[in-house]
């Protein structure tokens, strides 16, 4: 199937087998965010992202590999251990340059990488506090976690980030906060020594348009009345994907030219204070 003159030729994925694939990770709670759900699928028409990803993949250099939905619950842990170390180290710097060029947030690093790996884009989750349980195949939770080596992938990638409490079994809810009442002031300085949030004063809307905005600006539209144009013509062919919901269609209506480039200026004066765990 062709897609003719979308974004113009020399930027749109012509042919749909070359598309970036766009996917979610293995879910079990987290709900989707629609703002990284839109720029995903954004990226993946652009011509220039997709040889981004070509190109990262030839400097290193790593092989194209076959995405499935157990790519992340079974082969990725066994294929990235026996790369060598330093190409995982030049995947991860590719990674990061690509990320900071596109001036997206932390929570985009694993899934560019997965896109480099496998030619699939994986929409971030949003980040939340979360409780890991221990997978066996002949307990409670075998049935309700379907992706159990993921979960441990997600415990292993954020190992380095994230302090953590271990409960060791038949702990009691009772004892659980017997053990937080008595070590509130080693909780309370573990905590104050982490980042702390950031307030950032942008709003959603801002966030979600000045950041396609930028994007569009790396792939070579600097006109935001041509930005906005070739916006509406993607959403003619229904390739970009808008939440419809009742409360968001006021969020996710395209902004005029000229809101588009003050939405762009704010989120690029503001863009270095987002991107914090």
């Amino acid at each position: 199937m062709k897609i003719k003159k979308i974004v113009g030729e020399e930027r749109i994925i012509v042919n749909m087998e070359e598309r970036v694939k766009i996917d979610l990770f293995p879910k079990y709670k987290n709900k989707i965010d629609q703002n990284n759900k839109l720029l995903a699928h954004l990226l993946s028409w652009l011509k220039s992202f997709n040889k981004e990803l070509q190109d990262i993949r030839n400097s290193i250099p790593v092989e194209r590999i076959k995405y499935t939905r157990s790519f992340l619950s079974h082969e990725y842990l066994d294929y990235i251990t026996k790369l060598d170390t330093k190409k995982v180290e030049d995947l991860e710097q590719a990674v990061e340059r690509l990320r900071h060029r596109l001036k997206l947030t932390y929570i985009w690093s694993f899934s560019l990488k997965i896109a480099v790996l496998t030619h699939t884009l994986l929409i971030p989750e949003r980040e939340s506090v979360e409780l890991y349980i221990p997978y066996s195949s002949n307990d409670a939770t075998a049935g309700k976690y379907p992706y159990p080596d993921y979960i441990t992938l997600k415990k292993l990638l954020r190992q380095s980030q994230y302090p953590a409490i271990i409960i060791p079994f038949g702990t009691t809810l009772d004892d659980l906060n017997k053990w937080i009442q008595n070590n509130t002031v080693q909780i309370n300085k573990v905590l104050s020594s982490m980042p702390s949030k950031k307030i950032v004063r942008m709003n959603e809307k801002t966030l979600l348009w000045g950041q396609i905005a930028w994007i569009l600006k790396q792939d070579g539209i600097h006109s935001y009345t041509k930005m906005v144009k070739e916006i509406d013509k993607l959403e003619e062919k229904k390739l970009f994907v808008k939440d419809n919901e009742e409360d968001a269609k006021e969020k996710y209506q395209t902004p005029t030219a000229d809101d588009l480039e003050k939405h762009c200026k704010r989120f690029i004066q503001y863009s270095s204070q987002l991107d914090s765990p």
